[in-house]
């Protein structure tokens, strides 16, 4: 039975220097705040079934203080509050494991204590005021002081890291045969599939008359290609309006503006993007795309691309984030155009609500409108939404050179309410691309139609970020970059959130392993494919890691060998390590750079 125990540093040097700025940060918003005082603790999860000895104490105190300091660690907390004071306490989700914890599991591995197997840091806040608390005071000094995405507040010290509940994976058919309607009902609540009622009639009908139960894989399939998101069904539809259809769909009546305007155009309502004519210029290309070449210059005629899209809900839960994904998809859609055009720069626009900002009020911003509680506010939403945008943009070489932001939120005579509390986040973006590569290419017959997707990984069956130094065996396969390493039982780091391998069928995995198309397992201490947690840090079935295509081009792999191929980089080394200047896991990249010299890519 594990316990956890508890670890309470006193701040110092620059630690001192982020409680002042975040006690200046809180007085803007609780000008009653007097004074703040602020520590750390460390919360050791301790599986053995005895306490830790004195030695073992003695080893833990030293490793969580300051080298220079002997006495800012102790077992119980420094900050002890009055009637006036409110201790706060705020540290990760436990539903997933930090990077920190997994790199302090390691030292004190390092350190002989192989029964910590997670420490996870919590921030402890004592705030001091001029009389006592309020419940608004506290809620508003939490929303300060955690990020409600990532974070939570901890009531009272952490007793346990079990959530005490492990999802289980819903694995085989979904028994529309049997069952009808409620199966897929139960199924689309249990993975969130968001299917509508009538997507619930139509997919159930139409698996009765194939005569068969749909996957799982399926399921997630259905429910995202067969979406508004990606066909249109809706806006594409037929429509009736008082019983008579409509001369027009919905995307009809935008395209119908294109008989008026310039007729410039190259691609329009294409490819999630558009093109209009370029001219002749002059450009570098490689000599040979195919493989490292000489830049040479060029003269050809080239159009110009600009698409957008609008990332709107996931921005205003979490700003940074989601205008991330959303300045990432808008570029994936330009690379895409035609058979491949270049990114150039990046527009960006941001519609939010009332901005509040602290000592700068506005006369028409009122203090009493409320706002949703999974909603991140306005403020917040200018300034990471765009922080985001650049962020991802810079990534890519695309800068962002133009934009605009709107704030508006106001209450009309009527009483009615006006204001932008769903943000929009709109992001554009130039591009170029050769003429020649306007259209893609007809398929011809004898071709196959492949679906690229569909759901492979899960999360994790733990629930939570696995950030962990397990092994890996490595088997035969066909996997070009693991040639000569067969046989092999390698340390590597593990950092996943989704990485439970979900075949769509047992006799699927079967087949799979059967030809060595999973070349690579989590493994126990003997070597041995494992399925037991933590040794198998995503729980995949079989204990699968990796799989490869079948010519072994392709390689897929849950572990991280490049985060391990320098001794810095090992959280600890087995005996055979201890000479090695670089890992065996060198070989895969080796493997890699030759491949590419003998032209197989």
């Amino acid at each position: 039975m594990s316990s956890v125990l508890h670890f309470y540093v006193r701040p110092s040097g620059h630690e001192s220097a982020a409680s002042g700025h975040t006690q200046r940060k809180l007085q803007g918003k609780l000008p009653e705040l007097q004074s703040l005082k602020t520590e750390l603790c460390y919360n050791v999860n301790w599986t053995a079934e005895s306490l830790p000895s004195t030695e073992e104490m003695k080893k833990l105190m030293w490793l969580f203080g300051c080298p220079l300091l002997l006495d800012d660690v102790a077992q119980e907390s420094w900050l002890i509050s009055g009637s006036s004071d409110l201790l706060l306490e705020v540290g990760p989700r436990l539903n997933f494991s930090t990077p920190a914890s997994t790199n302090i599991v390691s030292v004190c591995q390092a350190a002989g204590l192989g029964t910590v197997d997670r420490v996870e840091i919590t921030r402890r806040y004592l705030l001091s005021f001029t009389h006592p608390p309020s419940a608004e005071m506290e809620t508003i000094a939490l929303a300060t002081l955690h990020d409600r995405m990532t974070e939570q507040h901890f009531p009272c010290p952490i007793q346990s890291f079990s959530l005490g509940r492990i999802p289980t994976p819903l694995d085989g058919p979904i028994n529309i045969l049997a069952e009808g309607r409620p199966a897929l009902e139960r199924a689309n609540q249990e993975l969130g599939l968001a299917l509508d009622s009538w997507d619930l009639d139509f997919y159930t009908k139409r698996f009765q008359e194939l005569q068969r139960n749909p996957s799982i894989v399926e399921a997630f399939d259905l429910a995202q290609s067969n979406s508004e998101h990606s066909r249109h069904w809706f806006f594409k539809g037929q429509l009736h309006l008082d019983g008579q259809e409509l001369a027009q769909s919905l995307f009809e009546s935008i395209m119908s503006t294109q008989a008026s305007s310039n007729p410039n155009n190259v691609l329009k309502f294409c490819d999630n993007s558009s093109a209009i004519q370029g001219r002749e210029v002059q450009f570098l290309r490689p000599e040979d795309p195919t493989q490292p070449s000489c830049f040479r210059q060029q003269q050809g005629l080239r159009h110009v691309v600009f698409t957008a899209e609008t990332h709107n809900f996931p921005t205003g839960v979490a700003p940074f984030c989601g205008a991330t994904t959303g300045t990432g998809g808008r570029i994936r859609d330009v690379q895409c155009t035609g058979r491949g055009a270049h990114v150039v720069a990046g527009t960006a626009g941001y519609c939010f609500g009332n901005l509040h900002i602290p000592g700068y009020s506005l006369p028409w911003e009122d203090l009493s409108f409320q706002y949703p509680r999974n909603l991140a506010r306005p403020l917040k939403i200018a300034i990471e939404a765009s922080n985001g945008a650049s962020d991802y943009g810079n990534k890519f070489g695309e800068p962002v050179l133009a934009g605009f932001a709107r704030s508006l939120g106001l209450q009309l005579p009527d009483g009615q309410r006006r204001e932008w509390i769903k943000p929009i986040m709109f992001s554009g973006g130039i591009g170029s691309m050769e003429a020649e590569h306007v259209s893609k290419e007809p398929p011809e017959p004898g071709m196959d139609v492949v679906k690229v997707g569909g759901l492979l990984l899960r999360h994790n069956l733990s629930g939570r970020f696995e950030s962990r130094w397990a092994t890996v065996r490595v088997g035969p396969g066909p996997a070009l970059m693991l040639r000569g390493m067969e046989g092999a039982v390698l340390p590597v780091w593990s950092a996943h959130g989704e990485g439970y391998m979900a075949f769509s069928s047992p006799e699927l995995q079967a087949q799979i392993e059967a030809k060595g198309l999973a070349p690579l397992h989590w493994a126990d201490d003997d070597g041995n494919p494992t399925e037991q947690y933590p040794l198998n840090p995503n729980g995949s079935p079989g204990g699968v890691a990796g799989v490869c295509s079948p010519d072994g081009r392709h390689l897929a792999l849950m572990p991280h060998p490049e985060r391990a191929v320098r001794p810095w980089q090992w959280a600890w080394r087995p005996p055979p390590f201890d000479t090695l200047t670089t890992s065996p896991w060198l070989q895969l990249f080796i493997n890699a750079r030759n491949w590419t010299q003998e032209g197989g890519c």
